[in-house]
């Protein structure tokens, strides 16, 4: 019988090379689905987040515009990431254009 991804997970070390990685992951579903929440499912075609890397949420955006929007509500955004995943999660974003 196979065992759960959760119950594999839960085993490990939260600093382990792989949970950070795994944490990294949710991060960015978690940052994406606020995009859809906050501005409807069109802008999951000109905006997501690729990764996370010391602290900071790397995304990419297909306009200026959506840059824009999302540069003003950081603020808000990065306070529901680290509510939901914990103090200083991500610090802050980089945009890619």
């Amino acid at each position: 019988m196979m065992d759960k991804i959760g119950d594999i997970l839960s085993g490990k070390d939260p600093k382990s090379a792989l949970m950070r990685g795994v944490r990294a992951s949710l991060v960015v579903e978690y940052f994406n689905q606020l995009l859809v929440e906050k501005w409807g499912q069109a802008i999951a075609d000109e905006a997501r987040g690729l990764h996370v890397k010391k602290k900071t949420l790397t995304i990419a955006c297909m306009s200026g515009a959506v840059a824009s929007e999302i540069k003003l509500s950081e603020l808000s955004l990065l306070e529901s990431i680290n509510k939901k995943f914990g103090k200083e999660t991500v610090t802050k974003f980089k945009i890619m254009l």
